[in-house]
């Protein structure tokens, strides 16, 4: 019967050792500085907590880059609202849009970004407390035109939960608006803005900072919806107009519908 010896430690048939860590790249810094134009090979990329090393082709698993995205966002939010980080106009704008001032928990967290400073005049204000309000501002100026009319603030306040009748509107325009005795323009600019809530006592400094003063109790809105309203209402006036007309050719002429119109 033949006999089998199995391979002994330093047989010919046992693989060599690997070389450890340290000793591969004391070699790839040797190897790099006597060559010193040889092209490094790509590292592989770390993206969602896997390693993809890009293809010849440029193409990374779009599942893994949406969800680096996403934490990248969640942890600029943590980093932001622990006041590590200094939140970026996006950041305003997000935060913004997704809270309501009329709840507790909405209600703190726009006082954490945006509260007031203890000065009652504009000159007065640093440049972060004047870039914190200007922010607000931008929330409102949707056309980007630097001043809120009717309309905008309209909008503004009903994404923010606080939607205002069409009345509490142009009272809180005419409260603000402190050339309406010169121009009459109508319109809020960022200096009208930042008075008005500097000084406390405007409806719309009640809107947003003392929701349990001042609730607004109007239909919430949104741009398309004045657009429709307005069309609507120009349509309307229109053919009443046409109505009153064809009514007074009618009584003049005595046919019952008129031709005229």
């Amino acid at each position: 019967m033949p006999s089998f010896e199995l391979p002994m430690r330093g047989s010919r048939n046992e693989p060599p050792p690997k070389p450890s860590l340290l000793a591969r790249a004391r070699a790839s810094l040797s190897r790099s500085k006597a060559e010193p134009d040889r092209p490094r090979p790509r590292r592989s990329i770390l993206i969602g907590g896997a390693p993809k090393t890009p293809s010849a082709r440029g193409l990374i698993n779009p599942n893994y880059t949406r969800r680096a995205v996403c934490q990248c966002k969640c942890l600029r939010r943590l980093l932001v609202g622990a006041g590590l980080a200094q939140p970026s106009k996006e950041d305003d704008a997000e935060l913004l849009s997704e809270i309501d001032v009329t709840t507790e928990e909405g209600l703190e967290r726009f006082l954490e970004r945006f509260e007031l400073p203890d000065c009652h005049n504009p000159r007065d204000l640093t440049g972060d407390d004047r870039q914190r309000l200007l922010r607000l501002f931008d929330f409102f100026d949707l056309d980007k035109e630097r001043h809120i009319s009717k309309r905008e603030l309209r909008i503004g306040l009903s994404a923010l939960g606080q939607p205002p009748t069409d009345s509490d509107a142009k009272r809180m325009i005419a409260q603000l608006d402190l050339s309406r005795g010169r121009s009459g323009d109508g319109q809020v600019d960022f200096e009208e803005f930042c008075l008005g809530l500097l000084h406390r006592r405007c409806d719309l400094y009640l809107a947003l900072y003392e929701p349990d003063k001042k609730k607004c109790r109007g239909t919430p809105v949104t741009a398309s919806d004045l657009d429709k309203i307005q069309s609507k209402d120009k349509g309307g006036s229109a053919a009443d107009s046409r109505k009153r007309l064809s009514a007074v050719i009618s009584a003049y002429t005595g046919r019952p519908d008129s031709a005229f119109v």
